[in-house]
Protein backbone atom coordinates (compact mmCIF):
# COMPACT_ATOMS: atom_id res chain seq x y z
CA UNK A 1 0.00 0.00 0.00
CA UNK A 2 1.82 3.34 -0.92
CA UNK A 3 2.07 5.53 2.12
CA UNK A 4 -0.89 8.22 0.71
CA UNK A 5 -3.21 5.01 0.72
CA UNK A 6 -2.44 4.36 4.15
CA UNK A 7 -3.44 7.93 5.02
CA UNK A 8 -6.57 8.19 3.36
CA UNK A 9 -7.49 5.16 5.58
CA UNK A 10 -6.17 6.47 8.80
CA UNK A 11 -8.45 10.28 7.80
CA UNK A 12 -11.70 7.97 6.85
CA UNK A 13 -11.33 6.11 10.72
CA UNK A 14 -11.22 9.68 12.18
CA UNK A 15 -14.85 10.58 12.59
CA UNK A 16 -14.26 13.48 15.44
CA UNK A 17 -11.44 15.84 15.52
CA UNK A 18 -10.23 14.10 19.16
CA UNK A 19 -9.13 11.81 16.82
CA UNK A 20 -7.41 13.50 14.40
CA UNK A 21 -4.18 14.63 17.15
CA UNK A 22 -3.44 10.33 17.39
CA UNK A 23 -3.96 9.98 13.57
CA UNK A 24 -1.33 13.16 13.10
CA UNK A 25 1.22 11.91 14.82
CA UNK A 26 1.40 8.54 12.87
CA UNK A 27 1.25 10.69 9.68
CA UNK A 28 3.99 12.34 11.33
CA UNK A 29 5.70 9.04 11.67
CA UNK A 30 5.10 7.55 8.25
CA UNK A 31 6.23 10.90 6.57
CA UNK A 32 9.02 10.43 8.71
CA UNK A 33 9.99 6.84 7.43
CA UNK A 34 9.88 7.76 3.56
CA UNK A 35 12.29 10.99 4.36
CA UNK A 36 14.92 8.22 5.90
CA UNK A 37 14.21 5.90 2.65
CA UNK A 38 14.81 8.59 0.56
CA UNK A 39 17.69 10.03 2.33
CA UNK A 40 20.26 8.63 0.18
CA UNK A 41 18.65 8.90 -2.96
CA UNK A 42 21.07 10.19 -5.27
CA UNK A 43 20.74 14.18 -5.77
CA UNK A 44 20.91 13.76 -9.31
CA UNK A 45 17.41 12.71 -9.09
CA UNK A 46 16.16 16.26 -8.78
CA UNK A 47 13.13 16.15 -5.19
CA UNK A 48 13.05 12.48 -5.75
CA UNK A 49 9.67 11.43 -7.16
CA UNK A 50 8.40 8.90 -4.27
CA UNK A 51 9.77 11.91 -1.86
CA UNK A 52 7.42 14.55 -3.74
CA UNK A 53 4.77 12.82 -3.88
CA UNK A 54 4.57 11.88 -0.19
CA UNK A 55 4.93 15.55 0.24
CA UNK A 56 2.48 16.65 -2.02
CA UNK A 57 0.14 14.18 -0.10
CA UNK A 58 0.96 15.57 2.99
CA UNK A 59 -0.72 18.84 2.38
CA UNK A 60 -3.74 17.34 1.47
CA UNK A 61 -3.82 15.76 5.33
CA UNK A 62 -2.60 19.10 6.83
CA UNK A 63 -5.55 20.87 4.87
CA UNK A 64 -8.20 18.33 6.09
CA UNK A 65 -7.49 18.36 9.73
CA UNK A 66 -7.67 22.49 9.82
CA UNK A 67 -10.93 22.20 8.01
CA UNK A 68 -12.22 19.71 10.79
CA UNK A 69 -10.60 21.39 13.62
CA UNK A 70 -12.04 25.05 12.55
CA UNK A 71 -15.11 24.17 11.45
CA UNK A 72 -16.03 22.56 14.63
CA UNK A 73 -15.08 25.53 16.15
CA UNK A 74 -17.01 27.53 14.21
CA UNK A 75 -20.39 25.84 13.93
CA UNK A 76 -20.02 25.88 18.23
CA UNK A 77 -19.43 29.59 18.73
CA UNK A 78 -20.90 30.94 15.45
CA UNK A 79 -23.50 28.86 13.70
CA UNK A 80 -23.88 29.42 10.43
CA UNK A 81 -22.62 32.82 10.00
CA UNK A 82 -20.28 33.30 7.21
CA UNK A 83 -16.18 33.65 7.52
CA UNK A 84 -13.36 32.75 5.84
CA UNK A 85 -10.18 31.07 7.43
CA UNK A 86 -6.99 31.21 5.42
CA UNK A 87 -3.39 30.34 5.67
CA UNK A 88 -0.46 31.78 4.56
CA UNK A 89 3.40 31.08 4.86
CA UNK A 90 3.78 27.70 4.30
CA UNK A 91 0.37 26.59 4.82
CA UNK A 92 -0.46 28.67 2.37
CA UNK A 93 1.82 27.97 -0.09
CA UNK A 94 1.29 24.05 0.08
CA UNK A 95 4.75 23.48 1.64
CA UNK A 96 4.42 22.73 5.36
CA UNK A 97 6.91 20.64 6.76
CA UNK A 98 6.08 17.63 9.46
CA UNK A 99 7.08 20.35 12.39
CA UNK A 100 5.66 23.39 10.59
CA UNK A 101 3.72 26.11 12.76
CA UNK A 102 0.11 27.44 12.44
CA UNK A 103 0.18 30.87 9.88
CA UNK A 104 -3.55 32.14 9.62
CA UNK A 105 -6.47 34.95 9.17
CA UNK A 106 -9.84 35.53 9.18
CA UNK A 107 -12.48 37.25 7.24
CA UNK A 108 -15.27 37.96 9.47
CA UNK A 109 -19.12 39.11 8.86
CA UNK A 110 -20.33 41.84 11.03
CA UNK A 111 -22.03 39.92 13.03
CA UNK A 112 -19.56 37.14 14.17
CA UNK A 113 -17.30 38.31 17.47
CA UNK A 114 -13.74 38.00 15.70
CA UNK A 115 -11.52 38.04 18.60
CA UNK A 116 -13.36 35.29 20.26
CA UNK A 117 -13.47 33.16 17.90
CA UNK A 118 -9.89 33.76 16.27
CA UNK A 119 -8.57 33.12 19.99
CA UNK A 120 -10.76 29.71 19.79
CA UNK A 121 -9.61 28.41 16.44
CA UNK A 122 -5.76 28.98 17.17
CA UNK A 123 -6.17 27.41 20.56
CA UNK A 124 -7.81 24.69 18.64
CA UNK A 125 -5.55 24.30 16.06
CA UNK A 126 -2.44 24.48 18.85
CA UNK A 127 -4.21 21.42 20.89
CA UNK A 128 -4.26 19.19 17.26
CA UNK A 129 -0.73 19.91 17.12
CA UNK A 130 -0.32 23.06 15.74
CA UNK A 131 2.43 25.66 17.06
CA UNK A 132 1.32 29.00 17.45
CA UNK A 133 3.51 31.09 15.27
CA UNK A 134 6.58 33.39 17.08
CA UNK A 135 5.93 35.90 14.59
CA UNK A 136 2.19 36.29 15.60
CA UNK A 137 0.59 35.35 12.06
CA UNK A 138 -2.90 34.20 13.94
CA UNK A 139 -6.38 34.53 13.47
CA UNK A 140 -6.87 35.53 17.13
CA UNK A 141 -4.57 39.04 16.77
CA UNK A 142 -6.63 42.18 15.65
CA UNK A 143 -4.52 42.86 11.93
CA UNK A 144 -5.33 38.91 11.49
CA UNK A 145 -9.24 38.73 11.70
CA UNK A 146 -11.01 41.78 10.05
CA UNK A 147 -14.17 42.43 7.95
CA UNK A 148 -13.69 41.80 4.02
CA UNK A 149 -14.22 46.09 4.25
CA UNK A 150 -11.50 46.36 7.08
CA UNK A 151 -9.33 43.62 5.50
CA UNK A 152 -9.77 46.36 2.20
CA UNK A 153 -8.99 49.19 3.92
CA UNK A 154 -5.79 47.92 6.05
CA UNK A 155 -3.90 47.06 2.57
CA UNK A 156 -4.99 50.09 1.35
CA UNK A 157 -3.12 52.08 4.49
CA UNK A 158 -0.24 49.27 3.97
CA UNK A 159 0.44 50.46 0.25
CA UNK A 160 1.38 53.89 1.51
CA UNK A 161 3.64 52.85 4.35
CA UNK A 162 7.88 53.04 4.26
CA UNK A 163 7.76 50.22 7.16
CA UNK A 164 9.68 47.16 6.51
CA UNK A 165 6.85 45.02 8.68
CA UNK A 166 3.87 46.32 6.88
CA UNK A 167 5.11 45.83 3.53
CA UNK A 168 5.74 42.49 4.99
CA UNK A 169 2.30 41.73 5.46
CA UNK A 170 1.61 42.79 2.20
CA UNK A 171 3.94 39.55 1.06
CA UNK A 172 2.35 37.41 3.40
CA UNK A 173 -1.38 38.01 2.45
CA UNK A 174 -0.26 37.43 -1.79
CA UNK A 175 0.09 33.66 -0.02
CA UNK A 176 -3.43 33.05 1.43
CA UNK A 177 -5.31 30.21 0.40
CA UNK A 178 -9.04 29.60 1.85
CA UNK A 179 -9.21 26.12 4.10
CA UNK A 180 -12.61 26.77 5.65
CA UNK A 181 -15.62 28.90 4.57
CA UNK A 182 -16.25 31.41 2.34
CA UNK A 183 -13.48 31.63 -0.48
CA UNK A 184 -14.88 34.57 -2.50
CA UNK A 185 -13.94 36.76 0.18
CA UNK A 186 -10.21 35.84 0.41
CA UNK A 187 -10.16 35.52 -3.24
CA UNK A 188 -11.46 39.38 -3.23
CA UNK A 189 -8.93 40.47 -0.79
CA UNK A 190 -5.77 38.98 -3.24
CA UNK A 191 -7.36 40.38 -5.94
CA UNK A 192 -7.72 43.92 -4.24
CA UNK A 193 -4.36 43.59 -3.01
CA UNK A 194 -2.78 42.56 -6.85
CA UNK A 195 -5.18 45.17 -8.10
CA UNK A 196 -3.51 48.26 -5.68
CA UNK A 197 -0.05 46.83 -6.26
CA UNK A 198 -0.79 47.02 -10.44
CA UNK A 199 -1.65 50.79 -9.88
CA UNK A 200 0.90 51.84 -7.53
CA UNK A 201 4.49 52.15 -9.65
CA UNK A 202 6.53 53.68 -6.43
CA UNK A 203 5.64 50.35 -4.21
CA UNK A 204 7.80 47.94 -6.30
CA UNK A 205 11.30 49.13 -5.67
CA UNK A 206 9.93 48.71 -1.88
CA UNK A 207 8.87 45.31 -2.44
CA UNK A 208 12.00 44.29 -3.74
CA UNK A 209 14.38 45.76 -1.12
CA UNK A 210 11.99 43.57 1.33
CA UNK A 211 12.12 40.83 -1.07
CA UNK A 212 16.16 40.41 -1.75
CA UNK A 213 16.97 39.19 1.79
CA UNK A 214 18.92 36.33 2.62
CA UNK A 215 21.41 34.62 4.56
CA UNK A 216 25.02 34.32 3.49
CA UNK A 217 26.01 30.16 3.36
CA UNK A 218 29.32 30.48 1.72
CA UNK A 219 32.21 32.47 2.38
CA UNK A 220 34.48 34.45 -0.21
CA UNK A 221 36.39 31.26 -0.55
CA UNK A 222 33.57 29.10 -0.87
CA UNK A 223 33.81 27.73 2.20
CA UNK A 224 30.43 26.63 4.44
CA UNK A 225 29.39 29.04 6.43
CA UNK A 226 28.11 27.15 9.37
CA UNK A 227 26.64 27.75 12.97
CA UNK A 228 29.68 28.61 15.10
CA UNK A 229 27.58 28.24 18.78
CA UNK A 230 25.11 26.85 20.51
CA UNK A 231 22.52 23.42 19.34
CA UNK A 232 22.62 23.95 15.98
CA UNK A 233 26.80 24.31 15.85
CA UNK A 234 28.04 22.87 12.75
CA UNK A 235 24.89 23.04 10.80
CA UNK A 236 23.61 25.93 8.42
CA UNK A 237 20.56 28.10 8.24
CA UNK A 238 18.26 26.07 5.81
CA UNK A 239 14.86 28.18 6.10
CA UNK A 240 17.09 32.25 5.49
CA UNK A 241 19.45 30.99 3.79
CA UNK A 242 17.65 29.22 0.79
CA UNK A 243 14.29 28.01 1.30
CA UNK A 244 12.76 31.98 1.78
CA UNK A 245 14.73 33.45 -0.83
CA UNK A 246 13.42 30.64 -3.29
CA UNK A 247 9.71 31.95 -2.37
CA UNK A 248 10.13 35.41 -2.17
CA UNK A 249 11.42 36.39 -5.26
CA UNK A 250 8.75 33.65 -7.33
CA UNK A 251 6.40 35.26 -5.18
CA UNK A 252 7.32 38.66 -6.44
CA UNK A 253 7.29 37.71 -9.86
CA UNK A 254 4.00 35.95 -9.59
CA UNK A 255 2.61 39.37 -7.95
CA UNK A 256 3.73 41.37 -10.59
CA UNK A 257 2.46 38.78 -13.20
CA UNK A 258 -0.87 38.91 -11.02
CA UNK A 259 -0.84 35.26 -10.94
CA UNK A 260 -3.16 34.16 -7.70
CA UNK A 261 -1.22 30.71 -7.70
CA UNK A 262 0.04 30.55 -3.82
CA UNK A 263 2.25 27.39 -4.16
CA UNK A 264 6.41 28.19 -5.40
CA UNK A 265 6.16 25.49 -7.35
CA UNK A 266 2.86 26.28 -9.65
CA UNK A 267 3.99 29.74 -9.89
CA UNK A 268 6.87 28.66 -11.22
CA UNK A 269 5.02 27.01 -14.14
CA UNK A 270 2.75 29.98 -14.57
CA UNK A 271 6.26 32.16 -14.75
CA UNK A 272 7.30 29.75 -17.61
CA UNK A 273 4.10 30.80 -20.11
CA UNK A 274 4.23 34.57 -18.62
CA UNK A 275 8.08 35.52 -18.62
CA UNK A 276 9.97 36.72 -21.72
CA UNK A 277 11.88 33.83 -23.27
CA UNK A 278 15.38 34.70 -22.50
CA UNK A 279 13.99 34.42 -18.67
CA UNK A 280 11.27 31.73 -18.91
CA UNK A 281 14.24 29.47 -20.29
CA UNK A 282 15.56 29.63 -16.52
CA UNK A 283 12.21 27.91 -14.92
CA UNK A 284 13.40 24.27 -15.39
CA UNK A 285 16.79 25.05 -13.03
CA UNK A 286 14.74 27.03 -10.58
CA UNK A 287 11.99 24.09 -10.16
CA UNK A 288 14.39 21.78 -9.93
CA UNK A 289 16.68 23.43 -7.20
CA UNK A 290 13.62 24.49 -4.96
CA UNK A 291 12.61 20.91 -5.08
CA UNK A 292 16.04 20.09 -3.37
CA UNK A 293 14.96 22.69 -1.08
CA UNK A 294 11.89 21.21 -0.02
CA UNK A 295 13.59 17.72 0.30
CA UNK A 296 16.36 19.28 2.09
CA UNK A 297 13.67 20.96 4.54
CA UNK A 298 12.58 17.35 5.46
CA UNK A 299 15.67 16.39 5.62
CA UNK A 300 16.34 18.82 8.64
CA UNK A 301 12.71 17.97 9.70
CA UNK A 302 13.11 14.19 10.27
CA UNK A 303 14.74 13.39 13.53
CA UNK A 304 13.28 16.22 15.71
CA UNK A 305 10.03 16.42 18.01
CA UNK A 306 9.75 20.48 17.92
CA UNK A 307 8.33 23.48 15.71
CA UNK A 308 10.50 25.26 13.71
CA UNK A 309 12.94 21.76 13.48
CA UNK A 310 13.21 22.50 9.67
CA UNK A 311 15.20 25.65 10.02
CA UNK A 312 18.55 24.49 10.00
CA UNK A 313 20.29 21.52 8.51
CA UNK A 314 22.29 19.77 11.19
CA UNK A 315 26.30 18.79 10.71
CA UNK A 316 25.16 15.22 10.16
CA UNK A 317 23.49 15.57 7.21
CA UNK A 318 26.00 18.14 5.46
CA UNK A 319 27.54 14.92 3.60
CA UNK A 320 30.19 15.11 1.14
CA UNK A 321 27.34 14.46 -1.75
CA UNK A 322 25.14 17.12 0.05
CA UNK A 323 27.41 20.16 -0.21
CA UNK A 324 27.64 20.45 -4.13
CA UNK A 325 24.22 20.08 -4.55
CA UNK A 326 23.82 23.00 -1.60
CA UNK A 327 26.80 25.33 -3.29
CA UNK A 328 24.25 24.95 -6.51
CA UNK A 329 21.16 25.69 -5.02
CA UNK A 330 22.63 28.34 -3.63
CA UNK A 331 24.32 29.18 -7.39
CA UNK A 332 20.43 29.18 -8.97
CA UNK A 333 18.93 30.64 -6.16
CA UNK A 334 21.38 34.50 -6.65
CA UNK A 335 20.78 33.78 -9.87
CA UNK A 336 17.23 34.02 -9.13
CA UNK A 337 17.46 36.66 -7.40
CA UNK A 338 18.70 39.07 -10.01
CA UNK A 339 16.85 38.16 -12.63
CA UNK A 340 13.89 39.45 -10.31
CA UNK A 341 15.94 42.81 -9.73
CA UNK A 342 16.59 43.08 -13.22
CA UNK A 343 13.40 42.54 -14.69
CA UNK A 344 11.43 44.91 -11.83
CA UNK A 345 13.93 47.56 -12.15
CA UNK A 346 13.70 48.04 -15.57
CA UNK A 347 10.01 47.93 -16.00
CA UNK A 348 9.74 50.07 -13.10
CA UNK A 349 6.99 52.53 -14.82
CA UNK A 350 4.73 49.77 -16.47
Amino acid sequence: MRIHDEWDALLEQARSTDALSSLRASVIAQMRTTVRANAHMPWCVRGGAPMMDAYERMHVWHDIVMQRVVGQTHTLLCGQSTVAFFVVGSAGRQEMTVHSDQDNGLIIGEDVDGAVLGQRVCDALYAHGYDLCEGRVLACEPEWCMTLDQWCAHIATRMNSQDFFALRQLLVLADARTVYGDDAACTSMKRMLMHALARDKDVWPRLLTNTMRYKLLFGLMGNLLTERYGTDAGGIDIKYGVYLPFVSAIRLLALWFCIEETSTLKRMRALRNALPDEWAAHVDDWQAAFCDVLRLREMAARGSGVAHASKMLPADLLTKDVKPVLRDIVRIGRQLQKVVAKFILRREHR
